[in-house]
């Protein structure tokens, strides 16, 4: 598992050509889980 945090001005979430959820000035993380973690990892 792999997380980046960034602070941004203005961040969002793109799927299919729509915007699904948007924030201003804040935190952004990005989180990647892989097929080797576990729910524990998870947790």
């Amino acid at each position: 598992m792999v997380a980046v945090i960034q602070r941004v001005s203005e961040a969002y979430v793109k799927i299919n050509h729509q915007i699904k959820g948007q924030i201003g000035i804040g935190y952004m993380v990005l989180l990647g889980i892989g097929q080797e973690d576990t729910l524990e990892d998870i947790d």
